[in-house]
């Protein structure tokens, strides 16, 4: 577990908009192959994955994956986002992929269809361990302000973007002393783990 500073988020993070993220992201995992940023400023969390690998973002898509933070350093996370989260359809898909459904994905005259068609299934969260009674199955647009979103730009990179409010789950707003605190931060995609930890907190440093 390597333990990193993450940035202040001064700019506007809006998970929905077309604005490019800064490049380029702090960190990257190599078993995952996704690089990573996670910043903060006093109201919410943000975190940024991109996955250029094509097969990278196909187990994303078709496995799932899951955001963990783990406000209490015990190594094991209270709080988690699934996003996206596979069907029994797509389990199937990836348990028994053909030769076929592979060179479709990675054809580039298929590759828009593909997202199309498989980000189309997805218009709810899963959350577990944020206060009540924000669990369960939530919209994609939601009243709490939790907002998760996959994009793909002009080379075909991918992008992951959520904003969590602490609200949700930890306080209303973070505080100076909260500039000490580590909170743990991993994803989980199709098994696959990566993992660090976060100084959370405010000022240049966050």
């Amino acid at each position: 577990i390597a333990v990193y500073i993450n940035a202040w988020q001064s700019d506007d993070f809006t998970v929905l908009s077309k604005k490019e993220t800064s490049e380029p992201l702090s960190f990257y995992d190599t078993k995952s192959k996704l690089q990573y940023q996670v910043t903060n400023d006093f109201k919410n969390l943000y975190i940024c994955l991109k996955a250029t690998d094509q097969q990278s973002q196909m187990k994303i898509i078709r496995a799932g994956m899951s955001i963990g933070i783990d406000t209490l350093g015990k190594k094991s996370p209270q709080v988690e986002i699934l996003f996206p989260f596979p069907t029994v359809h797509q389990k199937e898909n990836l348990s028994n992929p053909s030769n076929d459904n592979k060179r479709d994905w990675q054809h580039k005259s298929d590759t828009g269809s593909q997202r199309k068609h498989f980000m189309s299934q997805y218009s709810e969260i899963h959350l577990s361990g944020f206060k009540s009674p924000i669990n369960g199955l939530l919209p994609l647009h939601n009243m709490y302000g939790i907002s998760v979103n996959i994009t793909w730009d002009s080379l075909n990179i991918m992008y992951y973007k959520a904003i969590i409010p602490f609200k949700t789950f930890f306080k209303d707003s973070l505080v100076a002393s909260d500039s000490s605190r580590i909170f743990d931060f991993s994803v989980t995609v199709n098994g696959i783990e990566m993992q660090s930890g976060l100084h959370g907190g405010n000022g240049g440093e966050g």
